[in-house]
């Protein structure tokens, strides 16, 4: 399976390429988890701060491919990525059972043990997650000098009304 890795403090991060639509290089700061653009139409999804680590740089973007619509794309904030290669499936084990019940470890599909371990990102559960948390699009609320105007003009109406009696 050819896959993206990004390097983050105690393992490295295995993003797998058929899911990869687009990369892009990223440099704004991350303060949210997940962010929805309602201008753009993309959700971001900063993993360091899914993994507990908000004072780790963002330096990529990456458009998932199959997961989009044309009013949403999902966009992953990683870490740098630091090269593809091709990792055997059959060098992947299963997340242990043991590691299960954390919501963290259900983003990974399976750990590969070498010097530091590689973890293969989950890319379905991972969308479950965003999908969950995801805020709902913010409804556009009208201008308020608008609705304070609008609210001038019937108080002027009351009043010729009441004079005209």
């Amino acid at each position: 399976m050819r896959v993206f890795l990004s390097a983050y403090p105690s393992f490295t991060l295995a993003i797998p390429m058929d899911a990869v639509g687009s990369m892009m290089l990223y440099n704004k700061e991350t303060e949210k988890n997940i962010l929805y653009d309602q201008e753009k139409r993309n959700t971001y999804v900063s993993l360091p701060g899914l993994f507990n680590m908000k004072d780790k740089s963002v330096y990529h973007g990456i458009i998932l491919r199959g997961y989009n619509s044309n009013e949403n794309k999902i966009v992953l904030l990683t870490a740098e990525v630091k090269r593809d290669t091709e990792i055997p499936d059959d060098e992947f084990y299963p997340i242990p059972k043991t590691l299960g019940t954390m919501n963290f470890a259900s983003m990974f599909k399976g750990i590969q043990f070498s010097g530091s371990p590689v973890l293969l990102l989950n890319i379905e559960n991972l969308i479950q997650i965003v999908q969950k948390d995801k805020p709902p699009p913010e409804e556009k609320k009208p201008d308020a000098d608008i609705v304070k105007k609008e609210d001038e003009k019937k108080s002027d109406t009351d009043i010729i009304e009441q004079k005209g009696e």
